[in-house]
């Protein structure tokens, strides 16, 4: 009887072992717990608003018209000199200024529809990480991605300095990087994203340098936007350097660019069995298409 009861006990163990294993294969097959997202979504732009210099902004602003007044005051100085000399020759004919060509792809001026709102479109768009990983003594790119990504951008095209960059964010949950149980550690510890606190990684900007006098169609600019980039509980400022070009009116699109550092984040990659070195550096990267919004 005895025997019979530790056979039966041996049967149960065995089957329980077996269901713990399938059920184990299957939480890493689907990724883990909570691989569901919340469709993506950002704060939107108001196109009716006006825009809000930052600091640089701000100074710069101030700078040009203190320049623009003092050579107002200097052309007044040598119009009064010049009508001194000349003592009533006002009775010469005016000269009548030649207007310059433009450009046909120029944005006509006083045109308000050269201000228009674009919104990115997730299933066009891509965020990437990439990082090097020693595995089993080889070394090679991990790269995560996700089409999860969000945001608004208002271009002015006659003055590209009163353009807006809102809020970007990207979903930390729907990172996947073609491995299952990668995927769950990157879930699980290292960006704790099945946590609904931590599923959003956002890049916040606060100044767009470089961007050109006048953007016009086809063309392609480079330019660089500084902002505070929020991952976990940490926000450190972050520049993205920024490709984008307006193929057609109703498009917007480019890459961004940035490289972090992980320890900055507070972010830490756990020991795994087989990864003997994970670099400290990642690149960032995203591809974004936004499509004008029709009010």
């Amino acid at each position: 009887m005895q025997n019979f009861r530790l056979v039966i006990i041996a049967i149960l163990g065995i089957a329980l072992g077996l269901v713990i294993g399938f059920l184990g294969t299957f939480w890493v097959i689907r990724g883990g717990p909570r691989t569901t997202y919340t469709p993506i979504t950002a704060p939107t732009l108001d196109l009716n608003a006006q825009p809000t210099l930052d600091p640089t902004q701000a100074v710069m602003a101030v700078t040009s018209v203190a320049l623009l007044n003092a050579e107002n005051a200097n052309l007044h100085a040598t119009i009064a000199a010049l009508e001194s000399l000349l003592g009533g020759a006002a009775t010469q004919p005016p000269i009548v200024a030649t207007e310059a060509p433009t450009l046909t792809q120029s944005p006509a001026a006083g045109d308000a529809s050269q201000r228009a709102l674009y919104r990115i479109n997730s299933s066009q768009s891509e965020v990437r990480f990439s990082v090097e990983e020693e595995r089993n003594g080889t070394r090679a790119d991990v790269v995560g991605t996700t089409d999860q990504l969000a945001g608004d951008v208002i271009v002015d095209r006659l003055n590209p300095v009163n353009s807006q960059i809102g809020t970007i964010r990207m979903s930390a949950r729907a990172l996947t990087t073609g491995d299952a149980a990668r995927d769950v550690v990157l879930r699980e510890q290292i960006f704790r994203s099945a946590q609904d606190a931590y599923e959003f990684i956002e890049f916040v900007p606060t100044a767009v340098t470089g961007l050109p006098e006048t953007i016009y169609l086809a063309q392609t600019y480079t330019f660089q936007v500084t902002g505070n980039l929020t991952i976990l509980d940490t926000t450190r400022e972050t520049i993205f350097n920024v490709q984008a070009q307006m193929p057609i009116e109703s498009q917007f699109n480019g890459t961004a660019t940035a490289t972090i550092t992980w320890f900055d984040w507070g972010i830490n990659v756990p020991s795994v069995p087989g990864i003997t070195d994970v670099a400290a550096q990642a690149n960032l990267v995203i591809n974004f298409v936004a499509n004008r919004v029709n009010s």
